[in-house]
């Protein structure tokens, strides 16, 4: 598959970014994705024949040294194709081409070994998650 990886698509839109949530069975409604869409510092995306979102990755930050990645999602049908690894390393490059300094990212345990070979140190933290 040949594709390509947009920052800030003008073509994500909240019923994209929702059904995208909903292909690979994750929470949404079409609210908190025009939220999370309006709060974000910056979003990558890739799309089928350019109409088609088949993968996302959201980024916050504070644009200054911190950056947080977020939802790395890609549609099921579309996996095993490097979409993702793609759009992490996309991120991180613009971002340092931003001058933000530290990246990092919160995920479940069975994704480790894919965010090293993204180049993540893996360090111990915590969360509390209130869903």
């Amino acid at each position: 598959m040949n594709y390509q990886i947009i920052r800030n698509s003008k073509l994500l839109s909240a019923e994209s970014l929702h059904n995208l949530r909903l292909a690979v069975n994750w929470p949404s409604s079409i609210e908190d994705s025009q939220k999370e869409l309006e709060n974000s510092y910056s979003t990558f995306s890739t799309w089928d024949n350019g109409f088609f979102l088949t993968g996302y990755v959201n980024i916050i930050s504070d644009g200054v040294s911190d950056a947080l990645i977020t939802n790395l999602m890609v549609k099921p049908e579309y996996r095993k194709r490097g979409i993702g690894s793609a759009l992490v390393t996309e991120a991180v490059s613009s971002l340092r081409k931003d001058g933000i300094k530290f990246f990092n990212v919160v995920f479940v345990p069975e994704l480790e070994e894919f965010y090293r070979k993204c180049g993540f140190e893996i360090i111990s933290g915590g969360v509390m998650d209130f869903t």
